[in-house]
């Protein structure tokens, strides 16, 4: 068989696109990006994102900066008594954003398009006699369109970053490595599950860092008049990156490093844009008052305890802290970049091509965003929440993808420039690894997309859940995208009329075992396990299948025995494990949290199928005697 050589390789990559121009690329990639990403129809976000999905709605349609209007509203918890965490009661009177608002900033333009295009619409349909109404951020109506918003501004975040990662490589490497690469960062890396699918900080961060990248490779090229412009957008650039995601300001510094390193004098001309710095920093002042600790922090003052600044709450500068972070960011089972995408391999042997080539100007500034990248990552590592959160897979990662990404051409370009040197075999060995590395880092971002996205509270949020093999956080989505597909529960009325279950014990509350009765401290919150058994007609699902509607769950409350009918909190669920059939014993377990107020209860328990509106045979109601005592202190 002949062998297959370097350009032979190259024109089967860029076949479909000979004869492009740039700007025709540059359009399909976005249109397809953008159609990929949306195809889930649905927004993967968090809380977390909320300030920043409502910011410049808000104040475009009530004419405010701040969020008094939504103060006790549809964010707040407890019937509107307890302060959501996203949001915060500045010193100044003023209810306001805990996160930074860089990435409102950034996204303004196209808020600013759809609140315009929501203003003709409610024009448009006055003057045909049939108004309409779009939605005002303060009213409780109004969550559908903030998230599917969301969703449509983080698509094009993420579309336009594929854009410009595509433009920045094929300054240095043919269209097909380009090409390569570029699908490379959109599909087979967290930019489609935590860029695209909410409006994360990390989205607009990457955006912004490519953007930086893109216009110093352009300026190492130029005249000098293009040069110096660019030098005040990559000015701009930088000013913005601390206030769309403090940590990241880090690639600014780098940047502005490389500008003093390659421009000399003419790295003054950056000081033209860095005043966009203030337009962060003024919103943090104004907030929290004129002190230079509030400078990048802001509402992130809140999750510190008083006397505290966030660093010292949140970093510990121990070995222990950096060896378990390193690992769990990199290979733990649910959060490990490696696990996710293990395509980013490829950027070792590119670090080491790009290390070779460190006497030209590109590959120096890529050496610069190399190594704040590298101190990014081990700041993550002394970081002590560093799993994440609520999130699919390695998200702090997300941050590292620019640069790390840029590495994959260049050990692509590489093998690709010495493939006529090798042997048959090796060829082929590289080829399959490639396609390989591939499939197993596009297959955690398809199921990520279109599987459960509740893996993270389902069936307890407790952190040792990070390193556990057994559920997985890609084996739950691939999971439930397995049964969606075979249709595993056909007939709902049937599979309802089916089931039936029996709560046979509760056998443990936290760390202590249950005889015949449970103790627990007020408001406690803790995990919880109970043996159950199936007597019905039809198997059961566990939580491990990621079903939404279909798992077996069992449903607690608490009551006071004189008023059984009364129940305290809102109902609580249990999770069944497993896939009982007929007869067969499980488990169920779950985060329960007791009644605040101390005293005897009953803890009922009853078995049912999840998102049910009712069971045409109710199983039986498990009851046990419960004390709830005083906190000490």
């Amino acid at each position: 068989m002949a062998r297959l050589s370097s350009k032979s390789v190259s024109d089967a990559l860029v076949s479909l696109w000979a004869g492009r121009s740039q700007a025709t690329i540059c359009t399909v990639l976005f249109v397809l990006c953008s159609l990929v990403y949306f195809l889930n129809e649905r927004t993967i976000s968090s809380n977390d994102n909320v300030p920043n999905a409502i910011l410049a709605l808000n104040w475009l349609e009530n004419g405010v900066l701040h969020f008094d209007a939504l103060r006790n509203s549809y964010f707040y918890e407890n019937g509107g008594e307890t302060i959501p965490y996203f949001f915060v009661e500045a010193p100044n009177g003023h209810l306001t954003s805990t996160y930074p608002i860089g990435t409102a900033i950034v996204t303004f333009p196209l808020y600013l398009a759809a609140w315009l295009i929501m203003k003709g619409v409610e024009a448009g349909s006055a003057l045909l006699g049939s108004p309409i109404e779009t939605f005002n951020v303060i009213e409780e109506s109004a969550r559908a369109g903030i998230y599917n918003m969301q969703k449509l501004v983080s698509i094009f975040v993420a579309s336009l970053s594929v854009v410009l990662f595509y433009l920045a490589t094929r300054l240095k490497f043919s269209p097909g490595v380009s090409l390569l690469s570029a699908f490379i960062f959109a599909f087979c890396t967290n930019t489609w599950m935590t860029g695209s699918q909410g409006l994360w900080q990390h989205g607009t961060s990457n955006l912004v860092v490519l953007a930086i990248i893109l216009s110093l490779l352009k300026a190492n090229v130029v005249g000098t008049g293009r040069r110096r412009r660019l030098l005040v957008v990559v000015g701009v650039l930088c000013g913005l990156l601390p206030g769309i995601r403090p940590t990241s300001m880090v690639y600014g510094l780098a940047a502005i490093a490389y500008c003093l390193y390659a421009f000399r004098w003419e790295a003054l001309y950056l000081l033209l844009g860095l005043p966009s710095l203030l337009i962060s920093a003024s919103w943090n002042f104004y907030f929290f008052g004129f002190d230079l600790k509030y400078l990048f922090v802001g509402g992130y003052s809140r999750f510190a305890n008083q006397g505290d600044s966030f660093t010292q709450q949140y970093y510990a500068l121990t070995w222990q802290q950096f060896r378990t972070a390193f690992l769990g960011h990199l290979v733990s089972p649910n959060r490990g970049l490696l696990v996710f995408s293990p395509i980013v391999l490829l950027s070792v042997p590119g670090a080491w091509v790009l290390a070779q080539r460190r006497s030209r100007r590109d590959e120096t500034l890529l050496l610069f965003m190399l190594a704040a990248a590298l101190l990014l990552f081990i700041q993550y590592c002394f970081f002590t929440v560093w799993a994440g959160g609520w999130c699919y897979g390695p998200r702090y990662m997300t941050d590292l993808l620019p640069v790390i990404g840029l590495l994959i051409p260049y050990a692509l370009d590489y093998t690709l420039a010495h493939w006529d040197q090798w042997a048959e075999w090796v060829g082929r060995s590289l080829s399959i690894t490639l396609i390989l590395l591939m499939v197993l880092s596009v297959f955690p971002q398809v199921v990520g997309a279109f599987g459960s996205n509740n893996w993270d509270g389902i069936p307890n949020s407790q952190p040792q859940r990070i390193w556990q093999w057994r559920d997985t956080q890609v084996g739950r989505h691939a999971r439930h995208v397995y049964y969606e597909m075979i249709d595993a529960i056909p007939s709902h009325t049937n599979y309802l009329r089916g089931f039936e279950g029996t709560v046979r014990s509760v056998d443990q509350v936290g760390s202590r075992v249950v005889g015949d009765r449970v103790v627990a401290l007020s408001n406690q919150q803790v995990p919880m396990t109970i043996t159950v058994q199936n007597t019905g007609e039809v198997p059961w699902f566990g939580y491990e299948t990621g079903l939404g509607w279909g798992m077996a769950i069992a449903t607690v409350e608490f009551a006071r025995p004189n008023t059984p009918d009364q129940p305290i909190r809102e109902p609580q669920l249990l999770y069944v494990s497993g896939n009982p059939e007929r007869g067969d014993i499980a488990q169920a377990v779950g985060d329960i949290r007791f009644p605040r107020n101390t005293g005897a209860y009953e803890m009922s328990i009853t078995l049912s199928v999840n998102a049910a509106r009712e069971m045409p045979t109710p199983s039986p109601v498990y009851t046990i005697r419960t004390v709830v005592r005083e906190r000490e202190g």
